[in-house]
């Protein structure tokens, strides 16, 4: 697999989401290298760290629901959890820096070697300001990965 671009922006719902598969988010988005890594593995995994609860407790309502899909080049976009979202919007730089330690620690664990805590400290920042920022707008967070 390639090395795949996040993109996370905000959007007012799902069609208008749905059209940043081939259309620039604009300003406020935020780009971001993440590597090789499968938002429906690695958002539940945070979500359950920063819950500081099991996967099985987070599995459904940390899954990123898929919004669209390019079946050609295999860009998708889709809703980043609002679990994930509120969790991370609310949650103080060292319990961020809490569940970046212990998703590595897991990775090395399970000798999954896709771990780079540097892609977790961003993705995971780049989701709190974004949410902080569209606290009040009732605008959700989408990622469109390519």
């Amino acid at each position: 697999m390639d090395s795949n671009t996040l993109t996370l922006f905000a959007a007012p719902d799902e069609r208008t989401a749905a059209v940043m598969l081939a259309t620039d988010p604009g300003a406020g988005a935020i780009e971001l290298d993440f590597d090789e890594l499968d938002p429906e593995d690695v958002l539940p995994a945070w979500e359950a760290l920063l819950a500081g609860r099991n996967m099985e407790a987070v599995a459904e309502a940390a899954r990123p629901r898929i919004i669209a899909l390019d079946e050609v080049s295999g860009a998708t976009v889709f809703e980043v959890p609002q679990v994930l979202v509120e969790g991370v919007r609310n949650a103080t730089p060292p319990e961020i820096d809490q569940v970046v330690v212990g998703w590595v620690l897991g990775c090395a664990e399970a000798e999954d070697f896709l771990c780079v805590p540097e892609i977790a400290e961003q993705a995971l920042g780049a989701i709190a300001d974004l949410a902080r920022t569209e606290a009040t707008s009732g605008r959700r967070i989408y990622g469109r990965l390519s």
